[in-house]
């Protein structure tokens, strides 16, 4: 089933997992498996996302802890932290656990299972997360060298040491000059996540990243492949779309690099989104998304605008967006207002908004963040 197969309503999925979870047989049987058998099992639950499987996690955490975490191979160790934390049930001892079982075995581990294991550990409210993440940067390091990084991977690594404010002083050159050198294959959501972990890192980090000509080109990267892309505001790996435009306009304000004509062509994006949207905002769409444009915008303006005719352009786009509210308001009363009507009033929060981060990195269910529509694969 977390695979795909065999193919049920998606009705009856939860129904099935009701009476899998349920059962004492499968409880006994759990208490009988064998570490693979184990991992599988949660992560099969973690994937499909049941809401009743409390028991079955609890019993599978309790019979990993009786074989001993050191005897479980690197798969299995990261199958467990991701469905853990995918679950929402991963706790200290346990993931401190799981650390200490995968540190000495590092370098077992493939790109996948070390995306997944950062993943879960960012994702997690667990402490000392840095031994792990400094162990698994010169494992990734040379993954990354080598191109055995898929492009999800390299976003997801970076947002999980975003996430947990790591910067490593050798990883995350190689992560850009990779981003560099395989732009053609990135898709717009992997760009967005690259540029917003750099971004993050420059501003929460103890460790402060250098080389800024490094990232000015991965900014410019960005910037030119968006404005070259065939846009649309509907969910889509390929498009660049509302959070991805977010993302983006945001991280290169955080790094000093503004684009008026990005800064124009996001606005139309987002209005557009906007005005399809049904009902309450959305992961599609939402006010965090408006304010990192405007936060993006205000910086252009104080940094980059020192033009009368650049800084008139972004006025003007402000000034549309009032005045189609007015109209959308008078015409229909309850009508959504177009997406660049509410900047005004999202004013000084922007900033504070736009830079916390909800869920994880690109993946395959779309439990995409709004700050960094970054969920990848978590996947084994």
């Amino acid at each position: 089933l977390a695979h795909g197969g065999p193919q049920l309503s998606l009705e009856a999925i939860p129904a099935l997992l009701d009476v899998i979870a349920g059962k004492v047989d499968t409880l006994r049987a759990i208490q009988e498996s064998a570490p693979s058998e184990l991992a599988q099992l949660v992560w099969a639950f973690a994937t499909l996302r049941s809401e009743n499987a409390a028991r079955v996690f609890a019993t599978a955490e309790r019979r990993a802890w009786s074989l001993g975490w050191a005897s479980m191979s690197a798969r299995d160790l990261s199958m467990f932290a991701w469905s853990f934390a995918a679950a929402g049930v991963a706790n200290e001892e346990t993931m401190h656990a799981i650390a200490l079982a995968a540190i000495p075995q590092i370098a077992s581990f493939d790109p996948q299972g070390l995306t997944n294991l950062c993943w879960a550990f960012a994702e997690s409210d667990v402490s000392g997360k840095r031994a792990l993440f400094a162990s698994v940067a010169s494992v990734a390091k040379d993954y990354i060298v080598k191109d055995e990084c898929s492009g999800r991977q390299l976003a997801n690594l970076s947002w999980a040491y975003a996430t947990a404010a790591c910067w490593h002083e050798a990883l995350f050159p190689a992560l850009l000059e990779a981003a560099e050198r395989r732009q053609k294959e990135l898709l717009p959501a992997e760009q967005a996540c690259l540029l917003w972990s750099i971004a993050v890192l420059s501003d929460v980090s103890d460790e402060k990243p250098a080389g800024d000509s490094l990232h000015g080109r991965l900014a410019a990267m960005a910037v030119r492949n968006f404005l070259g892309h065939i846009h649309t505001y509907r969910p889509n790996l390929h498009a660049w779309g509302p959070r991805e435009v977010s993302n983006m306009l945001w991280s290169c304000a955080v790094l000093g690099f503004h684009s008026e004509a990005s800064l124009i062509l996001a606005a139309r994006i987002l209005q557009e989104a906007w005005a399809a949207r049904t009902g309450a905002p959305t992961d599609l769409i939402s006010e965090r998304h408006l304010a990192q444009w405007y936060t993006a915008a205000v910086a252009w303006s104080l940094e980059g605008g020192s033009s009368s005719s650049s800084s008139s352009n972004i006025n003007n786009i402000n000034n549309r967006a009032a005045n189609n509210q007015h109209s959308a308001s008078s015409s229909s009363g309850s009508g959504s207002a177009p997406v660049l009507s509410g900047f005004q009033q999202i004013g000084g929060s922007s900033s504070s908004s736009s830079t916390s981060n909800n869920n994880g990195p690109l993946n395959n269910h779309h439990a995409s963040s709004s700050s960094c529509s970054s969920s990848i694969i978590h996947k084994d």
